[in-house]
């Protein structure tokens, strides 16, 4: 509750950062492979977050964008466009199935 009370609107994207978090994650899981979905209603930092992207490919980690409402294709070249909450659900389950 005290992290969420702490979100605002206009506050920025931190897709970079989120990124870079969940790939120094599964590095350290033994998987092989490793998928990390960014659900994300903004570009952030999109060099940033660009190239941590290609660091995750090189060591062998997809990375998928899920835009909501908004157009990600200048940062994920894996990217899903979202406007329903039907879309979500949908899309998010045929890119699962892709990845197993």
């Amino acid at each position: 509750k005290q992290v969420i009370s702490k979100i605002i609107d206009g506050g920025g994207t931190a897709d970079y950062h989120a990124i870079r978090f969940a790939h120094e994650f599964l590095l350290r899981r033994p998987e092989g492979r490793k998928v990390v979905f960014s659900l994300t209603d903004g570009e952030g930092s999109p060099f940033e977050a660009r190239k941590q992207i290609q660091i995750g490919q090189s060591l062998g980690i997809t990375t998928v964008g899920i835009g909501i409402q908004e157009n990600i294709s200048g940062v994920y070249a894996n990217r899903i466009p979202i406007n329903t909450m039907s879309q979500l659900a949908e899309a998010s389950f045929k890119q699962i199935k892709l990845a197993a």
